[in-house]
């Protein structure tokens, strides 16, 4: 169990990295979470986009537009390449804490045998 004031993964005082699994499931977790909230709000994000895309019949409107939307699709591009990443980092830490938990308990088993010799 981590420390209250300590997150899932530290660097402890002689320089090495503690994880404390139960901490660092609960920040994939939130991570996905994450994931979860901004992939649901991504459709309405582009249809706001698409629809501000269509407005300016005039000279001075498609002007505005032209000069927009490359911001607007380059930042669309970039929030969907970050989402990637995401669900990556979360997946990632998750396959991380369970292998730590297998190596751990591998550890304690071994460890009990060498006690009981």
């Amino acid at each position: 169990m981590a420390p209250p004031d300590e997150s899932g993964i530290v660097n402890n005082a002689d320089g090495l990295i503690d994880m404390y699994p139960d901490a660092a499931e609960r920040i994939f977790q939130a991570l996905g979470q994450i994931h979860q909230t901004f992939t649901e709000g991504l459709p309405s994000i582009r249809q706001v986009l698409e629809q501000e895309m269509t407005l300016g019949n005039g000279k001075a409107g498609e002007s505005f537009l032209n000069s927009y939307k490359p911001s607007a699709t380059d930042t669309f591009r970039y929030v969907q390449q970050r989402l990637r990443m995401l669900s990556q980092d979360a997946q990632d830490g998750h396959v991380q804490v369970t292998r730590y938990r297998a190596v751990d308990a591998q550890n304690a088993a071994a460890l009990r045998r060498s006690q009981q010799d």
